[in-house]
């Protein structure tokens, strides 16, 4: 009797197994691949365009310029030591330069001080494609005059 229930615990392991992975390879597997022109392609697993009508390329969307192209200036800004004005340049829809127009001076410490920290803020707004970046440690109220008249010229840009 022993052997009976055994042998039959044995069979249904082996018939739920079987229908498990039946079950399994018949799933439709879909793929993506993306072709030359950027284009991406869907099909299932398992089948092949050779000799048939070729599945339809969904088309990759382009990125949207949140700037328009030009040059743009930002507004006179107080920064406490003097006036911080900025020129945004937008080429191809992103931010390609920032020229400084005014910048507080006529102190050798503010000098010493934007002479370092001005060509910093210039990267690093140009690396995020916006004014939202760190101000630099030091330099303050020339960090806060220089986003703020970025901002406003970047507003101008928008698209």
């Amino acid at each position: 009797m022993k052997k009976i229930i055994a042998a039959v615990v044995v069979i249904g392991g082996l018939v739920v197994y079987i229908i498990i992975s039946r079950s399994a390879q018949t799933t439709a597997v879909v793929t993506e691949a993306t072709t030359t022109s950027g284009t991406i392609v869907t099909q299932p697993q398992g089948t092949s365009t050779t000799g048939s009508t070729p599945p339809t390329p969904t088309p990759t969307p382009k990125p949207v310029s949140i700037y328009k192209d030009g040059s743009f200036t930002g507004d006179n800004v107080d920064a406490v030591y003097g006036p911080m004005q900025v020129t945004a340049v937008i080429s191809g829809g992103k931010l390609t330069a920032v020229t400084i127009l005014k910048k507080p001076t006529g102190r050798g410490e503010t000098d010493q001080i934007n002479g370092a920290a001005l060509p910093t803020l210039v990267q690093e707004s140009i690396t995020a494609q916006s004014a939202n970046v760190d101000g630099v440690s030091g330099a303050t109220q020339s960090s806060d005059g220089f986003k703020s008249s970025l901002t406003s010229a970047l507003v101008k840009a928008k698209a």
